[in-house]
């Protein structure tokens, strides 16, 4: 006489298992999806003040293409400008724009020279902006944003929370 289904100890051994590997997987990556967006308020702060560093560099080299088109610095910060628009990482942006503040410092210099502008003049404006934002980054928006990521980072990387993170596609960037 064949078992009915509810009296099969294999399939409720299967199912009993299916259950207990959903719930973990399930809440283990909501627990860790969690803890890896808490850092989310503190990468957009970071994400604006480095999208505002740029239009600075941006408004530079703009004003730089009238006054010394043919700059060899001019060439090189739109290059970086360009690695900061193609960076699919808030690290990646980080360091696109990191790379370019010596070269934006000769180009405003040589625009300058060339302009005249003194203080209190549009290129000037500009470049006080960009230095700016570039301190906030440094000062405080970098640092908020890592210490809550490296906490991320911490809650991740243990195991099961490794392997849950992993299988679920959470990470967190901390930005050194």
């Amino acid at each position: 006489m064949q078992k009915r289904f509810t009296e099969n100890r294999a399939v409720a051994w299967i199912v009993l298992c299916a259950v207990v590997l959903a719930s973990v997987f399930g809440f283990g990556a909501w627990k860790l999806s969690a803890a890896a967006s808490s850092c989310d308020a503190t990468a957009g702060v970071l994400r604006d003040d480095l999208a505002m560093q740029m239009n600075a560099a941006r408004a530079i080299v703009t004003a730089a293409e009238q006054a010394v088109p043919d700059a060899m610095t001019l060439q090189s910060v739109k290059e970086g400008l360009a690695a900061y628009d193609e960076a699919d990482t808030l690290s990646g942006q980080y360091d696109a724009a990191a790379s370019l503040s010596s070269d934006v410092a000769l180009l405003y210099e040589e625009a300058r020279a060339v302009l005249g502008d003194e203080k209190g003049g549009a290129l000037q404006t500009q470049y006080s902006e960009y230095n700016s934002r570039a301190t906030i980054i440094r000062q405080t928006s970098l640092p908020e944003y890592n210490e809550q990521a490296r906490a991320a980072a911490s809650k991740l990387s243990g195991f099961p929370a490794s392997l849950i993170a992993s299988v679920a596609g959470i990470s967190v960037d901390v930005i050194e």
